[in-house]
């Protein structure tokens, strides 16, 4: 594991300044990605309520910032910050399987597109198709629908 950073206790506005190299934020990334395949952290995503806070995710990243030596917020922040610290260093999103994996779009449906056969699974783990949930027509002229998609990992 890389040394804990030096934080400068005498920042101005009493907050620690933390000498960040792209070397030491990989360290973090890749014992996040380490955390994140624990037979512990699967169990806590699995049994996860959706509304218990701090969630698993959380909890994992204020780990790897205590094991490196960071206050939370620092750690949260450095680790959710990554990608915008060093974005010309490809080897930042290698780092770990989220970020390596993390395929976003836009989509293919747009304003007005009938949802035709597509389907989405529900939180409750269903498989249904958007039509049997707008309607054949996307529902009537007074209904706006919107389609938020992800996952929590």
């Amino acid at each position: 594991m890389m040394s804990k950073p030096e934080l400068d206790e005498s920042a101005a506005d009493g907050v620690p300044s933390v000498p960040i190299t792209a070397a030491f934020v990989k360290a973090m990334l890749r014992r996040e990605n380490q955390l994140r395949w624990t037979d512990e952290f699967q169990r806590d995503l699995a049994l996860w309520d959706g509304v218990e806070k701090p969630d698993p995710v959380t909890k994992m990243q204020e780990k790897v910032a205590s094991e490196f030596g960071l206050p939370s917020d620092t750690g949260l922040s450095i680790i959710r910050s990554a990608t915008s610290l060093f974005p010309d260093d490809p080897e930042i999103d290698e780092c770990s399987m989220y970020r390596k994996y993390n395929h976003v779009s836009r989509g293919i449906l747009s304003i007005g597109d009938d949802v035709g056969e597509y389907s989405l699974i529900n939180p409750d783990g269903v498989l249904q198709k958007l039509k049997d949930i707008f309607g054949e027509a996307g529902g009537n002229a007074s209904t706006v629908n919107v389609i938020a998609c992800g996952s929590f990992t």
